[in-house]
């Protein structure tokens, strides 16, 4: 039960983290006074939304990850069910 608590808690502060970064890389992106046009070319100063945006994919493929390390080799069927299947794909 232990394991399983330690893993729960794991996912949830990774989703979490994931979230937030998401909230903040929507804050901080590109406004459009910050755009600027020179002979015809357009230019974008860097922004820090693409760290952000980066960390909360991290974040949720290694919390995706554990999720389906700690539930699948717990799940044992005697027949093939195949709506678990399915759905374990979906969730990728």
């Amino acid at each position: 039960m232990g394991k399983h608590l330690y893993c729960f808690f794991l996912i949830l502060s990774l989703g979490l983290v994931s979230f937030i970064s998401c909230v903040i890389a929507e804050s901080k992106k590109a406004k459009e006074e910050d755009l600027r046009v020179e002979n015809e070319q357009c230019y974008l100063p860097q922004s820090p939304a693409f760290g952000f945006g980066i960390a909360a994919l991290v974040c949720l493929i290694i919390g995706q990850l554990v999720g389906n390390l700690v539930v699948c080799p717990n799940f044992k069927a005697k027949k093939p069910l195949h709506i678990p299947k399915t759905l374990l794909v979906l969730s990728w």
